[in-house]
């Protein structure tokens, strides 16, 4: 088991562009989307996130963490281009070109 991404890690560096509540935000959004999606074992949010919360290689389902290394950070560097973290269209098209190439 290894840790994807944690809430703390973007929470706790000094002078992250983004705030306190864009973080929780873009994780409770990419927790839903691999969730609804089907890219987990069992649902990975159950509330809003906290500090603590996490994506691991344990909450995925193979094609989750397989997706994961296809998308995730590509998806962060558009959110650095200035890109909305409530759109999670650009997750949509990478997922469909993931299932599309299998």
């Amino acid at each position: 088991m290894y840790i994807i991404d944690k809430v703390k890690w973007h929470t706790g560096v000094e002078g992250n562009p983004e705030t306190r509540g864009e973080v929780l935000l873009r994780f409770k959004l990419l927790a839903q989307f691999l969730d609804e999606n089907g890219l987990t074992n069992t649902p990975i949010l159950s509330q809003d996130p906290s500090e603590n919360f996490q994506v691991s290689s344990d909450n995925l389902t193979s094609e989750g963490l397989e997706f994961m290394q296809f998308a995730y950070d590509k998806w962060l560097q558009s959110l650095d281009r200035g890109k909305a973290p409530a759109s999670t269209l650009y997750l949509e098209k990478k997922l469909n070109e993931l299932r599309s190439s299998s």
